[in-house]
């Protein structure tokens, strides 16, 4: 394949009057230059249009196409990478704010490893009026990043940057609107290896006209379909109901930890996950990243011990449980639930 730049940064609008001028701003400014700005307006009825347009007239760089209709953000991606000549491809959204040196960082690390395909990093969640909600956190390493794609998406969407020729074997699809990027991320993670940086690149910005607030429940019921094909494709068989996936992902966003028979059984089989996904990724390169979710692993049981051990006491499958551990991760499990009975039961906790 020929590029005739290096970066292609791909933005679809639709109504952003309020942010996109800060969204434009931060990609302008980026002490990495070199690049094409291709932003899509997806028939927007508010000012988004004409903002753009004073901003195309002032700098060579951005490339302004409008729909004639709105066709939805997939399409309009879609679009978009059929459109870009850049080696790599940049991801934006129209009300997040980049840091100024998000593209010199990406870029070098993609520089420097061929064998990485798609690269994000973590992001300050922002809300309406730029007040820090809080920081969103990835997973770091390929082996970090495949484990937690099973259930969630493993990147920052409007902080990623991919290998061009990856979207030439994959587009995203249309009908998994609002979910789009968690799946076309395990799709891409079939083709290339995946990292996050471990620092805050971009402002991520969660309010009422937010895809992820507006749309919520699309959002999750299509994610809950991508996970459990990611979690059959695992196992090779339906191995969880949808209705136990959703569990799964409820605990893991929220912290909710199993206090009935059922959720007991499910946490059970999320234990079996992380055997089978082992032993699928089990090497030597692997070994530090696969001790480290099994470290968290054991810190879910400890909690979930913690959490419910008034209500479930030394349930049997819980017990059961432990066997998954070795002796001395069953041993600091123990003693942490103990001790916090003690204490709770002496009044001093």
């Amino acid at each position: 394949m020929t590029y005739t730049r290096k970066l292609s940064v791909i933005m679809s609008v639709f109504n952003a009057e309020k942010f996109v001028g800060q969204s434009i701003t931060s990609i302008l400014n980026q002490t990495y230059s070199d690049f094409e700005f291709i932003i899509i307006d997806d028939g927007s009825t508010d000012s988004s249009s004409r903002i753009i347009k004073e901003y195309a007239q002032n700098d060579n760089r951005i490339r302004f196409h409008q729909n004639s209709n709105n066709i939805g953000i997939t399409r309009s991606i879609n679009y978009g990478l059929s459109l870009a000549t850049g080696m790599y491809l940049a991801r934006m959204d129209a009300d997040d704010i980049s840091l100024y040196d998000r593209f010199q960082k990406q870029i070098a690390y993609l520089d420097r490893h061929p064998n990485v395909g798609i690269l994000s990093a973590n992001c300050k969640v922002i809300d309406e009026f730029g007040n820090e909600i809080g920081i969103s956190q990835y997973p770091r390493t390929d082996i970090e990043i495949r484990w937690h794609s099973i259930l969630n998406n493993p990147f920052c969407n409007p902080c990623s940057m991919f290998r061009s020729k990856l979207a030439f074997h994959e587009k995203l699809n249309p009908s998994m609107e609002y979910c789009e990027d968690y799946e076309y991320w395990n799709r891409l993670l079939r083709l290339t290896e995946g990292a996050n940086l471990d620092e805050v690149l971009l402002y991520y910005r969660r309010g009422k006209e937010n895809v992820s607030t507006k749309y919520l429940i699309e959002q999750t019921e299509i994610a809950t379909s991508v996970a459990s094909s990611n979690l059959t494709a695992l196992f090779g068989y339906d191995y969880f109901s949808k209705y136990e996936v959703s569990k799964l992902q409820h605990y893991s966003h929220h912290a909710i930890f199993p206090v009935d028979q059922d959720d007991q059984i499910i946490f059970l089989k999320w234990l079996k996950t992380y055997q089978i996904f082992k032993s699928k990724f089990s090497s030597f390169e692997n070994k530090i990243e696969l001790k480290k979710i099994r470290k968290s692993l054991a810190r879910s049981i400890t909690n979930l011990y913690l959490s419910n051990f008034h209500i479930i006491g030394f349930s049997s499958k819980l017990c059961l449980s432990l066997l998954f551990f070795s002796p001395i991760e069953t041993i600091a499990i123990s003693v942490r639930v103990l001790a916090k009975t003690l204490l709770k039961n002496m009044g001093l906790k």
